[in-house]
């Protein structure tokens, strides 16, 4: 992927395996230009405190499989190396240098973390630290290798982190690498190749490799084309930090892929389909896909209502929506754009929740927004209204609101972490 204009910054990966043998043909062969970079000490932690440089002594080669996959697919991008166990018989015990390798990744501003391994059982201490990183950076994890047999393995099935499902070259769905999904989880599951990939191996005779550790590298070198492509481009100036987290990326999956329609709720994602439309300029598809993305820091603000100088208003997907329906306060939900999809309710059994009822007369909001081919959510709002906005052209329209009555309800106390 290219754009016009001048590189803003380079996409940070950290990956997180078994570490990185710079022995490998790969590494030293001719015209790699890798090596110096991965053996910078900044680039390279072991969470094992045994090594100062790069090593992988898991005898599968998996985490120097994964590098090389990762290089080939992005090679400008600058790839951080953490080492969190031996080899997979140690992941079970290595829940705190995953940890650690979360903090690490804060530390050197990682953009994306690439995590080819999963646990059947939820680890706590793994999942508090996603939690703390996840408005710095985007979390993406192996979904599961045993078909419908088992659901989706711990982290990927985490809030946070965006699950990688497999596919054939063609887009096919392969069942051995797309698992059931859990019920808090349901909707769009995405997937990418992960049959008969071209990877190091240390078999001579095993020259490809299947699996969703596989395909993880190859989600992560799309995603990390996408931020490098708003990055280069001077028209997308404003949207690299929404680019730069979870939502801002399911967003451009999604319309990259809206035209898919074979298997319920799975999408299959490759890096032409930002191309594919020839009446869509992929950075039209890329504003329109961000258009309804808060920044970061709304999407993470832990601010009570009365302190939000500028707060932001999210429309319901149509508007067949009704008070003490499915959209209600105190539920929790998976997307602020999609308020109808609900993870959890109000216990009913409990004391309904406190609220509080402002009522504003004359409410006035001025609104700017940017249009393209397609409308976004503020452009159904604009046609609904009946305030004359083009949907056919590209353009900046500052449109002001006025509601003869507005009723807010929030609630009156902050909900507990707990």
């Amino acid at each position: 992927m290219h754009a016009r204009g001048t590189q803003r910054k380079t996409v940070n990966i950290a990956i997180l395996d078994t570490g990185c043998n710079m022995e490998d043909d790969f590494f030293v062969g001719s015209g790699i230009g890798h090596i110096d970079d991965l053996e910078d000490p900044d680039r390279w932690f072991d969470c094992l405190n045994e090594s100062t440089g790069p090593v992988d002594e898991d005898p599968k080669s998996h985490g120097a499989a994964l590098t090389a996959l990762l290089l080939r697919l992005v090679p400008d991008a600058s790839i951080y190396i953490v080492r969190i166990t031996q080899n997979s018989d140690g992941l079970l015990i290595a829940t705190d240098n995953i940890v650690e390798a979360t903090a690490f990744a804060t530390k050197h501003s990682v953009d994306i973390v690439s995590m080819s391994f999963g646990f059947r059982d939820k680890q706590h201490s793994v999942q508090d630290a996603i939690n703390k990183a996840q408005s710095k950076m985007v979390f993406f994890a192996a979904a599961n290798n045993d078909g419908l047999n088992d659901l989706e393995m711990f982290p990927a099935f985490l809030e946070p982190v965006i699950s990688v499902r497999g596919t054939t070259f063609n887009g096919s769905f392969e069942t051995q690498y797309n698992p059931n999904t859990w019920k808090h989880d349901r909707g769009l599951q995405y997937g990418t190749l992960a049959v008969d990939v071209p990877c190091v191996w240390p078999d001579p005779n095993r020259l490809t490799k299947s699996s969703c550790s596989i395909a993880t590298p190859i989600m992560v070198a799309i995603a990390a084309a996408l931020l490098s492509f708003v990055d280069r481009d001077d028209a997308l100036q404003g949207y690299q930090e929404k680019i730069r987290t979870r939502l801002g990326l399911l967003s451009v999956f999604e319309v990259m892929t809206q035209d898919q329609n074979l298997v319920p709720e799975r999408r299959y994602v490759a890096p032409w389909q930002l191309y594919a439309n020839k009446n869509l300029h992929p950075r039209d598809l890329i504003k329109f896909a961000l258009s309804s993305v808060p920044l970061r820091d709304c999407i993470f603000a832990t601010s009570t209502m009365s302190n939000v100088q500028n707060p932001s208003y999210f429309l319901a997907p149509d508007w067949n929506f009704r008070p003490g329906g499915k959209i209600a306060i105190g539920n929790i939900i998976r997307n602020p754009l999609k308020p109808h999809m609900v993870l959890a309710k109000p216990n009913p059994a409990k004391p309904a929740l406190a609220t509080d009822i402002t009522t504003e007369k004359n409410w006035r909001l001025s609104v700017e927004t940017t249009t393209n081919l397609s409308l976004s959510l503020w452009g159904a709002f604009l046609q609904v209204t009946r305030l004359g906005l083009s949907v056919n052209q590209e353009r900046t329209n500052t449109s002001n609101f006025t509601m003869t009555s507005l009723e807010t309800i929030t609630l009156s106390e902050d909900p507990s972490l707990d």
